[in-house]
């Protein structure tokens, strides 16, 4: 867990720094699909334990609590089965870019042939076009946040 937004920055430079080597032209990172091994970041699931990897932040999520310290989640199923009571300071990656989405604006892809940690089978997008292209290669299916919730 991480205490403070001022941290944010910092983390978020060191993952493109990290995962550049491993996205290719506009497409996520192919390695995540495999391994997810990877560089310990020293952060780790609130509710699993399981550690956060480099490889593995394009599945995450995060939520600021009432107190303002920060709760990380390896997975967004992780934060859902997390019994948080208000999710609606919580923020997810976006599987492509790692920028973080409020988690009732981004758009969610559930089902499709990426392997995600924990097989938690959902992977989210900043914007409808690029989960549309995600779906179009690798199945599943386009669900908004209060779709996940059902």
């Amino acid at each position: 867990m991480v205490d403070g937004a001022a941290e944010r920055p910092l983390r978020a430079l060191a993952l493109l720094l990290l995962l550049a080597g491993c996205a290719g032209a506009g497409e996520s990172p192919e390695c995540c699909e495999g391994d997810f091994g990877g560089l310990d970041l020293g952060y780790s699931c609130a509710k699993c334990g399981m550690a956060i990897t480099d490889e593995m932040m394009g599945f995450s999520a995060s939520l600021t609590r009432e107190d303002g310290t920060e709760a990380d989640f390896c997975t967004i199923c992780c934060l859902l089965e997390s019994g948080a009571p208000d999710l609606s300071r919580a923020r997810v990656a976006d599987y492509r870019t790692l920028e973080w989405v409020e988690i009732t604006d981004a758009y969610y892809l559930k089902d499709s042939d990426i392997k995600t940690p924990m097989n938690c089978g959902i992977i989210a997008f900043k914007d409808r076009r690029t989960a549309l292209d995600f779906r179009e290669r690798h199945g599943g299916k386009i669900l908004r946040f209060s779709d996940l919730m059902k």
